[in-house]
């Protein structure tokens, strides 16, 4: 029997209007969805594959005093890390990158170009690919 959860729907939803949004000229929407669906499908693999509890990682959260999202992806990388410390690197540098287009998109008043939302998708299809590897 396969588990899914509402963070896996959500995620793949997300990819979905990404996709939408680069028809419609969306493109610091799209962007936007993107990288949320990659830390929705973190969320999935934390707490429905790996069982880490949802109130731990709050706890763990504010303790670190770090972000949900550098505290999420934090714990996918140490469980890419114990399989294969290539894909932890890989990672580690395409997520940052993908956090930084989604900021870009976000927060600055510069415009996101074609190439960059297509870049942003193609990180996160590759993300996703990645992290649902994990057992």
């Amino acid at each position: 029997m396969r588990i899914t959860s509402n963070y896996e729907e959500k995620a793949k939803q997300n990819l979905r209007d990404s996709v939408s949004l680069i028809h419609s000229q969306g493109y610091s929407s799209s962007i936007n969805r993107s990288y949320y669906s990659c830390l929705q499908t973190i969320f999935h693999i934390l707490f429905t594959k790996k069982k880490y509890e949802k109130k731990q990682f709050v706890a763990d959260t504010k303790n670190n005093q770090k972000g949900s999202h550098v505290q999420a992806a934090l714990l996918i990388g140490i469980e890419l890390a114990k399989i294969n410390l290539e894909d932890y690197y890989w990672f580690k540098r395409h997520f940052s990158d993908l956090k930084k287009l989604r900021e870009k998109a976000d927060y600055s008043e510069d415009l996101i170009d074609q190439e960059e939302v297509y870049q942003a998708l193609r990180k996160a299809e590759s993300i996703i690919k990645l992290i649902r590897k994990i057992p």
